[in-house]
C-alpha cells in the first residue's frame, strides 16, 4: 500500500470538469470520466458506482487518455493505486467510486505536454 506522502510527491493541480479521461477494462469502455486532481505521475477520477465494479489495485486501465484538447496524445501506461468507496455504499453512503490512477509509462512528448500544463495551472 502507498503512504499518502508517497501519493503526492509531485505537484498536483485541481482540475475542473473540461478535464475529463477515457479508458478501457475488460470489455467495458470509460467515456468521459471526470477527474478532480493531475500530476505528471497521475490523476484522481471519480465515476458513479456499480454492483459490477472492476476495480482494484493493480487493475491496467487499457487505452488511457486525456479528453482535453491541450492533453491530447498517445495512450498512457496507466494502472489503479487505490480505490475509494469501493465497499458499502447503498443508504447514507456514497454514490461515487474514487480512483487513485498512477501514470507507469508515457511517450516523451505525452510527458512534457502533461508537464507544461500542470506547471501553467499551478
Amino acid at each position: 500500500m502507498d503512504y499518502p506522502s508517497d501519493r503526492r510527491s509531485r505537484l498536483r493541480i485541481v482540475v475542473g470538469s473540461d478535464v475529463t479521461i477515457r479508458f478501457r477494462v475488460q470489455k467495458f469502455e470509460y467515456l468521459n470520466i471526470r477527474i478532480t486532481n493531475l500530476s505528471t505521475d497521475g490523476c484522481f477520477a471519480t465515476l458513479p458506482r456499480s454492483r459490477n465494479n472492476p476495480f482494484r489495485q493493480g487493475l491496467l486501465l487499457e487505452g488511457f487518455q486525456f479528453e482535453h484538447p491541450d492533453l491530447a496524445g498517445e495512450p498512457i501506461v496507466a494502472k489503479v493505486a487505490y480505490v475509494l468507496g469501493a465497499d458499502g455504499g447503498g443508504r447514507g453512503g456514497l454514490e461515487i467510486l474514487g480512483l487513485g490512477i498512477h501514470f507507469h509509462s508515457m511517450t516523451p512528448a505525452n510527458t512534457e505536454m502533461l508537464l507544461q500544463f500542470v506547471e501553467a495551472r499551478a
